[in-house]
């Protein structure tokens, strides 16, 4: 997860470092970023969310298109981090409606149908 994520999105590595530093710093004995606070943290917060306030199209298209490459792994711990991060509360208000319908392929569209 953090791979694909690290490399989809340069705009998500000054945070994910953060995140694994963090955790350094704590001596953590699993020095690793979880699945959820990566979906969570380094992507919904950091990436897709200003690309839905901001209006910016491209990057809107490539978080569309990074959720479903996540859905698509069939992994279940992705596929319930998204699901949960992104599917719940991600799913109300006319922007992210509009969003949804212009760009959300059919993996992240199963997805929201089971949270209406």
């Amino acid at each position: 997860m953090r791979d694909m994520l690290w490399h989809a999105f340069p705009e998500a590595r000054a945070l994910i470092l953060a995140e694994e530093q963090s955790l350094l710093d704590e001596e953590s004995p699993f020095p690793v970023v979880g699945t959820y606070q990566l979906v969570s943290h380094c992507f919904y917060w950091e990436v897709f969310r200003p690309a839905m306030e901001r209006g910016d199209q491209a990057l809107l298209a490539r978080c569309f298109a990074f959720v479903e490459q996540l859905l698509d792994t069939g992994d279940p711990e992705i596929v319930e981090a998204v699901s949960i991060r992104l599917g719940m509360p991600m799913g109300t208000g006319p922007e992210w409606r509009q969003a949804v319908a212009e760009g959300a392929g059919p993996l992240f569209r199963d997805v929201l149908e089971n949270y209406r």
